[in-house]
Parts: C-alpha cells; sequence; structure tokens
C-alpha cells in the first residue's frame, strides 16, 4: 500500500447534524496497520432522544468532555495530510464542515473515498452497501453507531475493497466546502445564500438520513419527524415535503404501521435522501438525436464541457437547466461538493419535482447513460 489514510465516523447530538458528539479515528498506514482513536465530544448544544437512542450517548456522559475546537487541534494534521475515508462520505463530511463553521474554524480541502460508493462499484452481489450489511459480508466486527467501531470498520472494509480492481484514482474524489461559495477576490464567485425554504428542506433531509441510516424506524423516531412536518407545516407545496407529509399521512391514519408500510417509509425516506442511488439502470439503448439532455455535478469522463461536445455531435441538444421539455438528466460520477443537499443539487430536485406531476425525465447515472449510449 503506497498511501496511507485516515477513516472517519462522527455522531450527532440532534437531527440538525451540525454539531458532534462523537468522532472515531481510524489512521491506515503504509504496511496497512491500523490505529484507532475514538473521542467524546461536548457539543455545547442539546440532544435529541432519537439520536440518543441510535448514539448511546447521553447529555451527562460527555459534559465534562473536551470541545470539538480542542479535538480538532490533534487530528486536524491528519486531514491535512492523508487521504479521508467514510463511509457515505458526504454526510460526514458535511456535518464535520457544520460543526467547524459553528466553531469560526475553517474546514481544509480534503481528497476522499468513499466506502459506500466503492462497494456499489466492484460488490454488484450484495443485497445493498450500508455499513453493517458490507461488515457481516467480509466477518468485519461492527458496534454500529459506535463512532470508534465504525471508523476501525470503515478503515478495514477499505483494505477489503482496493484490492478488486478498481483504480485508486477513479475512487478519490475532492470535498472543498469553499470552492463555490467563498467571494475570492480575483474571480466572479460569490457566496450563495441558501433561502429558508431550502434550508428547511435541507434539514428535513437530514432528519431523514439520522432515522433511516439503519433500516429501522422505531415509534420515537416516527413521532419526532412527525412533530417536525407539523412545525414545519408552511413548507407545503414544496417537493420533497409534500411527498413525505402525504405519505405520513396516509400511514398513521388507522394508528397502525404494518412491516409493509415499515418498509416503504424507509425506502422512501432513503429515496429521497440520496436520489441518485435510487436511479435504476436503464433497460435499453439511448438515441441521442432529437433529445433535450441537462447534466448534473461532475463527470468521470471529463468536463462538461467535453461531455456536452461529445453528446451534441451524437444529435442531443444540451440544456443548462432542468424545463418541462428536458428529457434526460444525466448525473456525473463524481457528485459534487457544490451539490445544495450533499448527495443530490438543484437540477435532480426539479427533476423529481417534474417526474411527481407525471413528467416524463429519465435521471441516469453517467456509468449507465454512457453504457447505453455505447461510448
Amino acid at each position: 500500500m503506497s498511501m496511507e489514510y485516515i477513516a472517519f465516523d462522527v455522531e450527532t447530538p440532534n437531527h440538525l447534524n451540525n454539531k458532534i458528539c462523537s468522532i472515531g479515528i481510524t489512521t491506515i498506514d503504509e504496511d496497512g496497520s491500523l490505529q484507532s482513536k475514538n473521542y467524546l465530544i461536548n457539543p455545547e448544544c442539546e440532544f435529541d432522544k432519537v439520536n440518543i437512542s441510535i448514539t448511546g450517548i447521553y447529555p451527562e456522559m460527555v459534559s465534562s468532555a473536551a470541545t470539538f475546537p480542542q479535538v480538532w487541534e490533534e487530528i486536524a494534521p491528519l486531514f491535512r495530510e492523508r487521504i479521508v475515508v467514510a463511509h457515505n462520505a458526504l454526510f460526514d463530511l458535511n456535518v464535520l464542515h457544520k460543526t467547524l463553521e459553528d466553531y469560526q474554524l475553517t474546514m481544509p480541502a480534503v481528497n476522499y473515498i468513499c466506502t459506500m460508493k466503492l462497494a456499489q462499484e466492484v460488490l454488484p452481489q450484495v443485497d445493498n452497501y450500508k455499513l453493517p450489511t458490507l461488515c457481516s459480508y467480509y466477518s468485519i466486527p461492527l458496534r454500529h453507531h459506535d463512532s470508534g467501531s465504525d471508523s476501525k470498520a470503515c478503515a478495514s472494509l477499505l483494505l477489503k475493497l482496493l484490492p478488486l480492481g478498481i483504480s485508486i484514482q477513479h475512487a478519490i474524489k475532492s470535498f472543498d466546502p469553499y470552492a463555490t461559495n467563498t467571494e475570492h477576490e480575483h474571480t466572479n464567485k460569490y457566496h450563495t445564500v441558501l433561502s429558508e425554504t431550502t434550508q428547511a428542506l435541507n434539514e428535513m433531509n437530514l432528519i431523514l438520513q439520522a432515522i433511516s441510516c439503519d433500516g429501522i424506524l422505531t415509534e420515537n423516531e416516527l413521532s419526532t419527524l412527525i412533530r417536525w412536518m407539523n412545525a414545519n407545516i408552511s413548507l407545503k407545496g414544496n417537493f420533497p415535503y409534500d411527498r413525505i407529509y402525504n405519505k405520513l399521512s396516509e400511514v398513521v391514519q388507522d394508528g397502525i404501521i404494518t412491516p409493509e408500510e415499515h418498509a416503504d417509509l424507509i425506502n422512501l425516506f432513503q429515496a429521497v435522501c440520496n436520489p441518485v442511488e435510487a436511479i435504476k439502470r436503464p433497460c435499453e439503448c439511448i438515441e441521442l438525436s432529437g433529445k433535450n439532455i441537462c447534466l448534473s455535478g461532475d463527470f468521470d469522463h471529463g468536463s462538461k464541457e467535453f461531455v456536452s461536445s461529445l453528446l451534441e455531435e451524437k444529435g442531443a441538444t444540451m440544456q443548462k437547466s432542468i424545463t418541462k421539455k428536458t428529457n434526460i438528466l444525466v448525473v456525473g460520477g463524481q457528485g459534487s461538493s457544490a451539490w445544495s443537499s450533499g448527495t443530490y443539487g438543484t437540477k435532480i430536485k426539479k427533476a423529481l419535482e417534474l417526474q411527481s406531476k407525471g413528467i416524463e425525465i429519465q435521471i441516469i447515472r453517467e456509468a449507465e447513460f454512457f453504457g447505453a449510449i455505447g461510448v
């Protein structure tokens, strides 16, 4: 092994996911040896019962623990010097970024590998790509939602996945939270202020991530979500709030949640949080002539300009934004650190909203799309 890595996992005290109450760090040296350390952290904020039930961390357990700036002083060099590894990495990286911002500390730009994404590429045979499922597949010890155990399991999983033939250059992505939302003296890029509605919808997504990540929806989690939905009823008329609200109203109407309804809710929550992963592989070839195509995210095949030129040569008409006339939205394999919700951006949200209204827009991931057009 010719690189050094740091695998990490965070646990959060409440649904806002902008503070950390525990962080696990596992270093992977060039010889493949692992060293792990777990930090309990005083987040200096309120705890939600749902998060306590998930993590087992109570406020009194961390009341005298170090605050995050104290811990960050110790671990920051590892993030600057090594390849960062996490499972569903954009979630952990965004929580880390928000925590640092709250303390007016700067998040360094990092190169990272997401073991969930990596497993999706090299393990088509597994049922799903949750950390417990993959650890069970490889017999990796795991105490899920213990950040130290999660980080060590993530590191062990990386060592299992890397020899399976994927290019390390392909696996490594970049996360720079200031690349597109910080004002620069010599550029025309300016800070983008999210509307209150967008911020609230992002908060809803974070809640859905927290309660659906283990595939189990408890009574407390459901009650917390319903209270939040009712407290934010002003979001009615916005996608995907309406979709979640209507489904919840339908399910709880009779006071009984059947196993089928439980599964439907979990699937819906996970699809809303990460719609790109819910995209189905197209079953037939795609003819581009006369099709209106829009691009989202960053592409493995090259820049958006290059991809646009390639598709225009095949007869496609390129669109800069999603409209009712859009036929296909292609989602880049590298995603984007600029996506407002972490796992997707406004183009995907708009396409999903139009789909919900019966407008036929295909959303296709880059790998499947280029396979379907024979490139």
